[in-house]
């Protein structure tokens, strides 16, 4: 059962409003009931978000020239790319076969070192392809690894996670998107004007 309550002075919690305080009746008095208490999630704050990602997007475009992408789709990608740099994100393992099957272009590749070298002697020749193939092979690792950033939905986050979140997302920018020399105040004393739009943010 979800109910709204409203913090009052003195850290009372009071129902939020008339159906809340109905359901309250049905609970006994002088009883201890187990309560998990969330911030509902701010709107408001959802769309800085996400005018933050726009923000980080159209500077990340600008300096890759990405003008002939999708720019919906590609902007789907960096958002999440960027919340999965910020730490929130979910980590698959897919188990690869026994024998995982090398790229056929690395395959190939071994199979031509050998063409037209008919000095060599052909078992030494087999015997050679199979080892370099065998530790190819072995580098491959047992499992694979997919990272995939958290939902930001309004059920996948409270407000408490979605304002950490928010805040990680800022760093991860500062760090990885973002040119160092446009972070750094200007010659005569004055922030860029990258900077000053990121304090926006803060």
């Amino acid at each position: 059962m979800k109910l709204n309550f409203m913090k009052l002075v003195g850290g009372v919690l009071s129902p939020a409003d008339d159906m809340v305080q109905e359901k309250m009746e049905k609970f006994k008095s002088n009883e201890v009931y187990e309560v998990e208490i969330k911030r509902p999630r701010n709107p408001e704050f959802h769309s800085k978000m996400f005018v933050f990602f726009h923000f980080c997007f159209d500077y990340w475009v600008a300096d890759n020239k990405y003008e002939f992408t999708n720019k919906n789709k590609q902007f789907e990608i960096f958002r999440k790319n960027l919340t999965a740099l910020a730490g929130y994100h979910e980590e698959f393992y897919k188990i690869n076969p026994d024998k995982p099957r090398l790229p056929l272009d690395v395959a190939e590749a071994i199979n031509q070192m050998f063409e037209g070298n008919g000095t060599y002697n052909q078992r030494l020749e087999h015997e050679v392809k199979e080892y370099l193939l065998e530790k190819l092979r072995q580098s491959i690792p047992d499992t694979q690894v997919r990272i995939e950033a958290k939902s930001l939905s309004f059920g996948g986050m409270d407000q408490d996670e979605f304002e950490d979140c928010y805040h990680a997302c800022i760093q991860a920018a500062m760090k990885h998107i973002f040119k160092p020399e446009d972070l750094h105040t200007e010659d005569n004393g004055q922030q860029t004007p990258i900077m000053e739009k990121l304090q926006s943010f803060f």
